[in-house]
């Protein structure tokens, strides 16, 4: 039955398939083959995308590593083949398709674009002097961090990184280890989004608390940003402006940095990277949806990283995330445009011990990270006004939780006293326990609001055209975490004469700081004949209001002129081709404000052990104590003002571009912490007074003999007494791509620097303990010295870069030469002889010729070598780093790094002393991208 139920099922189907192929048409599928070459060199592009449509059919493809794009069962027709490439001009071919078929397409390389494909940083065309990075330079860079990114600016070379510690920017600057001039990278700004990065509340400082803190290293406390909190992974565009900024920047001496970060619609992108010391991992997606016209960015970043691929307790781990949106919808010839950021990042570390310096039952470093950010801006923008421009909102609210867990096994080396007072005067003390575990917290909680609002305007006068901009920015800073916290009776460390210099404080008792500016500029352009004169002329008005009015800077207004200009002058034909010459000049003033660490900070104890005896019964034991507290806040403290003028040149000749920058700054006042000195009087009580075999109880003070003492004793206050020059020539030479050496562009840049570090205020020292006046008394005198610790720093580099651009292969190679012809350095110039000395009652003398002879005196004098001022001389250091970057499909990217491949540092002698430099290992990574 089912046998015959299966013939007839078959013989109809055979009918009912035979009529449909005599009432319709016959179809036949066709193939298309197309070979894809470079019409230069007539090679196989195996990077090309193409689009093949007929009607509303649409099919796409792309070519394979012989430069093949395939196509099979297509319908015979006229179809239009769009072939497409990075760096070669669109082809549009009509063919009508009436059987297998194979078609050669050469693509014309589109000059202009691939003129425009740059993996160096460029000089900007702005009136401000600055420097630009964008997507495709980071990407060949393959940086771990936004410091990585320093390496491209004029002056710049490759470091190993080092996430394991804080990184700060030192623009201009041939650079110097102290802690003296962290002005320099505190007064760098940031902007993220057009939305300032604030450090002012960040106060995670465990120095005094500690003798050697875990975190001396990593914290950013009053030093500015910490770059390696900052991933590259979602920047479209850096400009640094190195010279002088716009009058719309402030808070400032240094520099500013505005980071642009992706914003529309991409397809998923991942990165995984690896080199000796991290490995980092990115995610990230943007859609688009243009009915409505919004756009929606995500991303997640995660990178980890370690100083010793052995050594677990130096690493840092950070996890970035960021959501962004933007919304524009018109209204009666106004576009609106809105846009909010929701960001996250934090640390995810472990408690670690310490194998080598730590007691590894006990010890232990622990600390948290979390900031969260949300940020809004409304862009308002006025087709229909001939003088009104814009108007701009921008809101930003930024908290933050840091906390550090630091626990210490603590063994005192002998009997010793417990001065844990928080009041001063006398008083008796306990002894401490011989052993026991120290705890140290330190929380921070810093709040930041930032609300800015601007207009531009638009009016001509003349023969100028007249772009004005206003605004005002206002800037709330407050800490609201409990601070250093520790058990008073379980200190984390002991010094010969007692325990820490300081207490706990809240960092919640600190009062807020307001910060209130706002600016005014002219961005003019004329053209008078054929030259063309350009100016931003502009001034800043800052000040911190609603400060208690003893402090010097509360409630007092800064102003801060600036002024940038360019000349372009009428081009002149050299060989048929144009010659642009700019010239440009520039002067500006800038103010930066002290952090809250600066204008409160903690207060400093000095506790004198008058008495501490020490019996052999317990009950007997007597320890006292006299606590001193000295308020360390400086209410004269002014901001730092830097006063920066540059010139420079620009030619252009045949896509050939020179620009070169003479700058000069000079910084007076600039944060520093110097040793101020108070005469404290105590008595000293003589244990040995009393026959320590005939007593019958626990002795009181009145019961032992003393001595009056008097002597000085040092706490650290901020002052204005920092000062840095800074000079200097920075030079950036681009080439074209060359055709015929495969597409190849040289690029040259350089800086000579010439740093001077030292001090613009009297420094104080006070006559060495080990020295007993006439009297048998120590440290009677305190000597005023006019120089310090000073140092010059200079050096001049060359980075000479040659990168090869192949879109047909989807290859970018690149080699960089970078020589530092020369560095020098020396200790500046020291007398040694004090101009005026103070004595122990406070009176201050001038330091005369009689003074010398004075055996009491002559200890102020201190002696340095000649050789100590000599100047010493680095010759060459020349390096030579290879990047390759390759291309597949447009949907992977394998890129690769060797630093240092090449290095050349030849010995040298330095006072007949032969000076042997080694040659460091080559630092390598890799990275893979997916897009999806």
């Amino acid at each position: 039955m089912i046998k015959h139920f299966f013939t007839h099922l078959l013989f109809f189907t055979y009918i009912v398939t035979s009529f449909n192929s005599f009432s319709q048409p016959v179809q036949t599928a066709h193939a298309l083959k197309v070979f894809i070459f470079s019409s230069v060199d007539k090679t196989p592009i195996d990077v090309a995308s193409a689009e093949l449509q007929m009607g509303n059919k649409k099919y796409r493809s792309q070519s394979n590593q012989y430069g093949i794009i395939q196509f099979a069962n297509l319908p015979a027709g006229k179809y239009f083949i769009n072939i497409s490439c990075i760096g070669f001009k669109q082809d549009i071919t009509e063919i009508s398709l009436s059987k297998d078929q194979t078609l050669n397409i050469f693509l014309q390389p589109d000059e202009q674009k691939l003129q425009q494909v740059t993996i160096t940083a460029s000089e900007s065309k702005n009136l401000s002097t600055s420097s630009i990075i964008d997507k495709k330079a980071m990407s060949h860079l393959q940086p771990s961090s936004f410091t990585d990114l320093l390496e491209l600016l004029p002056g710049g070379r490759s470091i190993d990184p080092k996430l394991t510690q804080m990184n700060q920017i030192k623009l201009r600057e041939v650079g110097l280890s102290s802690s003296q001039y962290d002005f320099s990278s505190l007064g760098t700004s940031f902007y993220m989004d057009g939305m300032l990065m604030n450090t002012s509340g960040n106060m995670q400082i465990s120095t005094n608390y500690t003798t050697s803190a875990a975190n001396d290293n990593i914290t950013a406390a009053n030093r500015g940003v910490d770059m390696r909190t900052i991933s590259t992974d979602q920047i479209e565009k850096v400009e640094i402006i190195r010279g002088i900024p716009s009058a719309e920047y402030g808070d400032l001496i240094s520099g500013v940095i505005l980071i642009e970060r992706k914003k529309g619609e991409s397809p998923y992108l991942s990165r995984f990277k690896a080199d000796g010391f991290s490995k980092s991992i990115y995610i990230g997606k943007g859609f688009s949806f243009p009915k409505s016209r919004q756009t929606f960015n995500i991303d997640l970043s995660y990178l980890n990283s370690k100083q010793n691929p052995t050594n677990n307790f130096l690493s840092y781990k950070r996890v970035n995330t960021s959501l962004r949106t933007s919304k524009v919808w018109n209204e009666r010839k106004t576009t609106y445009t809105l846009s909010n950021n929701l960001d996250y990042s934090t640390n995810i570390d472990n408690k670690r011990v310490d194998p080598e310096n730590g007691y590894a039952l006990t010890d232990s470093y622990n600390s948290k990270y979390h900031d969260i950010g949300l940020s809004n801006e409304l862009n308002v923008k006025f087709s229909n006004s001939n003088v009104w421009k814009s108007l701009n909102f921008k809101s930003s609210i930024n908290y933050t939780y840091s906390f550090v867990d630091e626990v210490k096994f603590i063994q005192t080396k002998s009997v010793s006293v417990l001065t844990n007072s928080l009041e001063a005067g006398d008083h008796y003390a306990k002894y401490a326990l011989p052993n026991y575990v120290s705890e140290l917290e330190i929380e921070g909680k810093p709040l930041n609001i930032y609300l800015k609002a601007s207009t531009a305007l638009r009016l001509k006068h003349g023969l100028f055209n007249h772009n004005l901009a206003f605004g005002s920015d206002y800037r709330y800073t407050k800490n609201f975490g409990k601070g250093q916290v520790y058990d008073l009776d379980k200190p984390t460390y002991y010094t010969q004469t007692g325990t820490m210099s300081v207490r706990p404080r809240a960092f919640s008792d600190i009062p807020a700081m307001n910060n209130l500016s706002f600016y005014a500029e002219d961005k003019l352009i004329a053209k008078i004949d054929k030259h063309i004169l350009e100016a931003a002329i502009g001034a800043r008005a800052n000040a911190l209001i609603g400060m208690n009015n003893s402090y010097t800077i509360a409630n007092k207004l800064y102003i801060d002129p600036r002024i940038n200009s360019r000349w372009h002058l009428p081009k002149v034909m050299v060989n048929e081709k144009p010659l642009l010459l700019t010239i440009g000049a520039g002067y500006g003033i800038h103010t930066k404000f002290p952090t809250l660490d600066q204008l409160y900070p903690t207060k400093n104890y000095k506790d004198f052990i008058q008495l501490n005896y020490y019996h052999n019964n317990p009950e007997y034991r007597t320890a006292h104590v006299k606590t001193y507290i000295t308020d360390a806040t400086n209410f004269n403290l002014k901001p730092i003002t830097n006063n920066k003028w540059e010139i420079s040149s620009d030619i252009n000749y045949n896509r050939y571009r020179l620009t070169v920058t003479y700058f000069n700054e000079i910084t007076n006042s600039g944060f520093r912490n110097q040793s101020e000195y108070h005469n404290f009087n105590y008595r000293l009580y003589d244990i040995n007074s009393i026959d320590a075999t005939t007593i019958t109880q626990k002795p009181v003070v009145e019961d032992f003999q003393y001595k009056e003492l008097n002597e000085f004793y040092a706490y650290t206050m901020v002052t204005n007494g920092g000062k840095l020059i800074k000079k200097g020539l920075e030079y950036t030479l681009q080439t074209p791509r060359f055709e015929q050496l495969y597409n190849a562009r040289f690029t040259i840049n350089g800086a000579w620097f010439q740093n001077i570090y030292t001090n613009s205020m009297p420094v104080n020292k006070v006559i060495n303990s080990n020295f007993l006046d006439s009297k048998g008394l120590q440290r009677q005198y305190v000597g005023l010295y006019n120089d310090d610790d000073g140092y010059y720093r200079s050096s001049f580099n060359t980075n000479a870069v040659v990168d090869t651009y192949l879109p047909q292969l989807g290859l970018t190679l690149s080699s960089a030469f970078q020589s530092l012809w020369f560095s020098k350095r020396k200790n500046q110039w020291k007398s040694g002889t004090p101009y005026a000395y103070k004595d122990i009652n406070g009176n201050i003398y001038p330091f005369t010729s009689e003074s010398e002879k004075s055996a009491d005196l002559k200890p102020l004098i201190q002696d340095y070598s000649r050789t100590d001022f000599e100047m010493r001389t680095v010759p060459i250091d020349l390096r030579i780093n290879f990047k390759a970057t390759k291309e597949f499909k447009n949907k992977a990217e394998i890129s690769m790094f060797v630093n240092r491949i090449f290095m050349y540092v030849p010995n040298y002698r330095e006072n007949n002393i032969i000076i042997i430099r080694e040659i460091e290992a080559p630092y390598f990574g890799m990275e893979l991208k997916l897009t999806l």
